[in-house]
């Protein structure tokens, strides 16, 4: 079942304590930290993910749109909220793809929550959102250390000891 999660950056960002003090020193370093906690959150969900940062301010009059592995990030033109920008993707969204497609939007905006609820999206506050992605990073983490994954990975480690031996003797003799 194809699953589709669309993010409200900046609410989410100003809803996480971490985040929260470093937008007070960068907001740009915030945004990138944020961006790169979704996207590991996205390979371990496995969901196509769009976050939308709010462009309603900026001068610049068209909309970016950058794309990396399953991680949409969106910066709406100047005078488009993040709100109208996924209320309409939403709804377009709902039209086109099939009934098993799941759509979910995160932010903690309440008259958010209710558009996007009446169009028939699922709704996940800020809090939901930044506990799932821990809990999330811990599972991973967890995988990772119970599979061994975390263990360097040598050739040195898979191969016998004449094979060992003779990879050293030609090193060696490329060294001179």
């Amino acid at each position: 079942m194809a699953e589709y999660l669309f993010i409200d950056g900046y609410n989410i960002l100003n809803k996480d304590r971490g985040l929260r003090e470093t937008m007070k020193v960068s907001l740009e370093d915030a945004r990138d930290a944020f961006t790169k906690r979704v996207e590991d959150y996205a390979a371990y969900r496995g969901s196509n993910i769009i976050i939308v940062f709010d462009g309603y301010s900026r001068e610049n009059k068209t909309r970016t749109v950058t794309t990396n592995n399953n991680v949409t990030t969106v910066y709406t033109k100047k005078g488009e909220s993040a709100d109208a920008y996924i209320e309409r993707q939403v709804t377009i969204l709902l039209d086109d793809l099939p009934r098993t497609t799941t759509i979910w939007v995160a932010t903690s905006d309440y008259l958010e929550q209710t558009i996007i609820f009446a169009r028939g999206a699922v709704r996940l506050s800020a809090r939901e959102l930044i506990e799932d992605m821990s809990k999330a990073t811990a599972e991973r983490n967890h995988t990772v250390q119970e599979k061994g994954f975390d263990t360097p990975n040598m050739l040195s480690d898979r191969l016998d000891s004449k094979t060992l031996e003779m990879l050293k003797s030609i090193a060696l003799k490329g060294s001179k």
